[in-house]
Formats: C-alpha cells, sequence, structure tokens
C-alpha cells in the first residue's frame, strides 16, 4: 500500500479518513457519523461548538453548489471564497480542491482567456496529482488545460 500526503506528518501523528462531507455544520457531521458509523469524531473540527467553523463550511457547500448556475466571472469569484474558505478551515481534501481550480478553468474557457485558464490549470492539476495520483483522468484532463488551453474554448 502507498499513502501520501499532503501536509507534512510527524512520527506517531493519527492519520483520519473522511467518511462524510465535511462541508457541513460540526452538529450535522457528528450526527451522519453517529447514525452511519456509529461513532462520534473527535478531530480538532470537531471537538468543539464553532458557529465559525460552521458558517464556513456550510458555505463551502453553498459556492460549490452555485458554481454551476453563475456566470464565469461569478464562478471565479466563488472558486476565489472557496479555496480560502478551504484554506481558512485547513481542509487539506486536494480533489475538492482540483474541482474548484477545474470549475476556474471552465469559466475561462468560456471568458476565451488562455492565460488565466493556464493560471488555474496549474493548481487543478497539482491538486489532483496529489489527492487521486498523476494518471487520474481529472489530472490528466487539468493536464490538457495547461498545455493546450485554445483547445477548450468554448465558441
Amino acid at each position: 500500500m502507498r499513502i501520501l500526503t499532503c501536509t507534512a506528518v510527524q512520527e506517531g501523528e493519527e492519520l483520519c479518513i473522511d467518511y462524510i462531507d465535511l462541508r457541513q455544520s460540526r452538529q450535522q457531521r457528528q450526527l451522519e457519523l453517529r447514525v452511519k458509523y456509529h461513532f462520534d469524531c473527535c478531530c480538532p473540527a470537531c471537538i468543539e461548538p464553532n458557529e465559525v467553523s460552521d458558517q464556513r463550511r456550510i458555505d463551502m457547500r453553498k459556492f460549490d453548489r452555485e458554481i454551476d448556475k453563475a456566470s464565469p466571472q461569478e464562478c471565479l469569484q466563488l472558486v476565489e471564497d472557496i479555496l480560502q474558505l478551504y484554506d481558512d478551515e485547513d481542509v487539506q481534501l486536494q480533489a475538492l480542491r482540483g474541482r474548484a481550480c477545474l470549475d476556474a478553468c471552465a469559466a475561462c474557457a468560456r471568458l476565451r482567456d488562455d492565460r488565466a485558464l493556464r493560471h488555474w490549470a496549474q493548481p487543478a492539476q497539482q491538486h489532483y496529482t496529489w489527492g487521486l495520483g498523476p494518471l487520474h483522468a481529472l489530472t490528466r484532463k487539468a493536464a490538457s488545460y495547461a498545455s493546450a488551453p485554445q483547445r477548450h474554448q468554448l465558441w
């Protein structure tokens, strides 16, 4: 088995996996874990109630759902907002970060902005490489945006 980490891990540090969508309030996460998996989570994000953290996580999910209906300019702002929320909450799920960057690529393609498309394709490829591996279809899709943005222009 091979395990890749996207942050530094100290010897003896516990590694955790996500069982559920982390973009919910603490109460919702705890309830879902209790019902589906019969345990209470003790990770730093779940240990103590935090209304600010809960709102950030709820906004992550809300903004993610709004991207599909947004104009290209609104999409780019939503992606920036989502990535900032991920940073604020220290959410290191690389596939979520890659998806946000790939959404930005699609918005840039709609705007016919090759430079911005390349700008977003690079982090999308990196996040997907870390999260899903270098051969995954989404990693390759991000790489194609970076190498040939004109192929993705929507006319």
